[in-house]
């Protein structure tokens, strides 16, 4: 499991824009690391304020990924999701 997470308050659209970039990362088959370091760079490309992109940390397995799952997510996850979460198989 990994958390993503600010280390102090940031103003909405930056935490929005690297929640964004984290997540969309990790659907093209990013770890976690690379997630989080691609969704910084990409804020620092728009020349983004640093309170808003250095504040994020990631707690937990950096190497963690996500497999692609034709199930949509639902109120309990992808079952591709719950599984590298632990939480088991729901086929």
């Amino acid at each position: 499991m990994a958390v993503l997470g600010s280390l102090w308050a940031v103003e909405d659209g930056d935490a929005r824009d690297a929640a964004v970039g984290f997540h969309e990362e990790l659907a093209r088959g990013a770890t976690a690391r690379q997630a989080l370091a691609r969704a910084q760079r990409a804020l620092v490309a728009q020349g983004r304020d640093e309170l808003g992109w250095a504040a994020l940390s990631l707690t937990g397995d950096p190497e963690l990924h996500f497999e692609a799952s034709a199930h949509p997510a639902g109120a309990q996850g992808a079952p591709a999701m719950r599984k590298a979460q632990g939480l088991g198989d729901t086929a």
